[in-house]
C-alpha cells in the first residue's frame, strides 16, 4: 500500500503515528544534546517509514544549489510530514487550503498565501493538512552553502517558520517549471543540473522583495519605468518612494521637477492610455480592463476614463471617439 493510501485509509491513525515518532525523534535528540551538546547523527539522519522501510540520508555536496525533492501536495486529506529532515531546509510555498504546523505545545494555522521555511538547524515541527479543506501546496527540500545562506536572510525576514507573503503568485511560473521538470538522477549528479538553476531562480524571486533597492536620484527614465512596470497595480506613492529609498515628499517635489505634473497624473495618464489600447486591441470586458490597469472598482475606472478622456470605455471601443 503506498504512502497516501495509508494516509487516506486511516489518516487519523497515521498522524498519531507521526506524532510519536516525532516525540520519540526529538527525544533522542534532547538526550544527545544533553549528553554530549551535539545532534544525535543517528536520529537526525535514518526516519522510519510507514511501510517499514528507512530513509536514508542524502549524499554531502559541494555545490552552491542541490534540489533533493521537489513535488506538489494537491488537496491530499490527512497528509502530514516533517517540516525537513537530514541537514536540508525545506521551502513550502501554500497555494491553497489549511493546514497545522506543529512543534512541542505551538501550533500555527498554514493556508493559501503563506511561505514555510524550516531550516537544518530547526527542530522540525509537523506540517499537516485539515481534512475539511485540505492545503494545495509545493514543496522542495534543498541543501547547498549559497543555498542555505539565502534561506537563512529569508527566514529571518520572515520571522517565522510559516508566514503570509503577499507576493507568493510572483513564485507559481518557476514553481510551475520546476514541477514539469523530470530529471533522471538529478539528486545524485556531481553537477549542478536545470533543477539546481530553478531553485537558485526561485531563492532570488522571494528574496527581490526583501533587498532594498534605493535610488536617491531617481531621473525621468527611472519614474516612468516604475510606473509603467506597475501599470496593473493601484497608485501606491508610499511604495514607490520606499522602492527608490527617498520619501513621499521628496518623490513628490522630484516628479514634478522631472516630468512637469504631479507624479499622480503621470501615473493616471499611462493607465488610461493603456486601457484604451486594450479596449481596442482586445475583447477584455471593461471591468478586466480596468483590472489589468490598477483600478480595484470598475465603476470607478470608468468614472476617471470619462473625465480625462471625453468619453465611456464602452463608447470608446464602438469608436465615438478617435485619437
Amino acid at each position: 500500500m503506498t504512502l497516501v493510501a495509508h494516509m487516506q485509509a486511516d489518516g487519523l491513525a497515521f498522524q498519531a503515528s507521526m506524532s510519536e515518532r516525532y516525540h520519540d525523534h526529538q527525544q533522542g535528540c534532547l538526550m544527545a544534546e544533553d549528553l554530549s551538546g551535539e545532534r544525535l547523527a543517528a536520529s537526525r539522519d535514518t526516519t522510519a517509514m510507514p511501510s517499514g522501510h528507512v530513509r536514508q540520508p542524502p549524499p554531502a555536496t559541494a555545490l552552491p544549489f542541490r534540489v533533493r525533492t521537489f513535488g506538489r501536495m494537491h488537496r491530499t486529506p490527512w497528509h502530514s510530514t516533517l517540516g525537513t529532515y537530514f541537514d536540508d531546509a525545506m521551502l513550502t510555498v501554500v497555494v491553497a487550503g489549511r493546514g497545522t504546523y506543529r512543534l512541542f505545545d505551538r501550533t500555527v494555522a498554514v493556508r493559501g498565501g503563506m511561505l514555510g521555511v524550516v531550516l537544518p538547524e530547526d527542530r522540525p515541527g509537523i506540517l499537516a493538512a485539515d481534512a475539511a479543506d485540505p492545503y494545495d501546496h509545493y514543496y522542495c527540500r534543498f541543501a547547498g552553502g549559497e543555498a542555505l545562506v539565502v534561506a537563512r536572510r529569508i527566514r529571518k525576514r520572515l520571522g517565522s517558520a510559516f508566514a503570509t507573503w503577499r507576493e507568493w503568485e510572483r513564485l507559481l511560473p518557476v514553481l510551475t517549471e520546476m514541477h514539469h521538470y523530470e530529471p533522471a538522477n538529478a539528486a545524485t549528479s556531481p553537477h549542478m543540473v536545470e533543477l539546481d538553476a530553478l531553485l537558485a531562480r526561485l531563492l532570488v524571486r522571494i528574496e527581490c522583495p526583501f533587498v532594498a533597492t534605493p535610488d536617491p536620484t531617481p531621473t525621468r527614465l527611472g519614474l516612468l519605468t516604475y510606473m509603467e512596470n506597475a501599470i496593473d497595480a493601484p497608485m501606491d506613492l508610499d511604495r514607490m518612494a520606499a522602492h527608490f529609498g527617498i520619501s513621499k515628499g521628496h518623490l513628490c517635489r522630484l516628479a514634478r521637477s522631472e516630468l512637469g505634473q504631479t507624479v499622480v497624473a503621470v501615473w493616471r495618464d499611462l493607465k488610461l492610455e493603456w486601457a484604451r489600447e486594450l479596449l481596442r486591441e482586445t475583447d477584455m470586458t471593461v471591468d478586466e480592463v480596468s483590472r489589468r490597469v490598477g483600478f480595484n472598482s470598475p465603476f470607478y475606472f470608468s468614472t476617471v476614463f470619462s473625465q480625462h478622456i471625453g468619453i465611456s470605455p464602452t463608447s470608446w471601443r464602438r469608436g465615438d471617439a478617435s485619437d
